[in-house]
């Protein structure tokens, strides 16, 4: 009987100097290290624009104003952009070589460049209109001539950044 009871005294002196003792303390280290990033700045096209459609009588008395479409573009946020016609002709008028009409075309209705445009990491849209001066004949091969053939059919919106 004293075995066992020296025994069981063991066990307690054994618990009691691990409660005392209380747990081990693990050290902790840290140390920092740098991210670096490179961003490369860009401006994409993200909504490609549709046909600007002029309807036009020989020599109607009053303009006309294009059916217009838009441009979306997105950039870089705070990446100073700006919006042009390509390709490039004085002024933004252009004759067109198939109905000899001349029309004008504008972006965001004013103006043929926007310049000091700034990126937002968002798509940004760009009204594209045009304007056709009354008293115009034209050139007419047939009673209803459109100009799917003529060489300044295609005109495209350039974002230079």
């Amino acid at each position: 009987m004293k075995k066992l009871f020296g025994g069981a005294s063991a066990l307690i002196v054994a618990l009691v100097a691990t409660l005392i003792a209380g747990p081990a303390l693990a050290a902790t280290t840290t140390a920092t290290f740098p991210v670096n990033i490179i961003l490369t700045s860009a401006c994409a096209v993200t909504t490609a624009p549709t046909a600007v459609a002029f309807t036009y009588t020989s020599m109607q008395t009053t303009a006309a104003t294009a059916t217009g479409t838009s441009v979306g573009i997105t950039c870089t946020n705070t990446l100073p952009y700006s919006v042009s016609l390509a390709p490039t002709v004085a002024g933004y008028t252009i004759t067109d070589q198939l109905t000899n009409l001349t029309y004008t075309l504008t972006l965001n209705g004013t103006a043929a460049d926007l310049t000091g445009q700034t990126g937002n990491g968002a798509v940004q849209t760009v009204a594209i209109g045009g304007t056709m001066a009354a008293s115009q004949a034209g050139t007419l091969e047939t009673a209803n001539c459109p100009n799917t053939g003529s060489a300044q059919q295609d005109q495209a919106p350039a974002d230079n950044y």
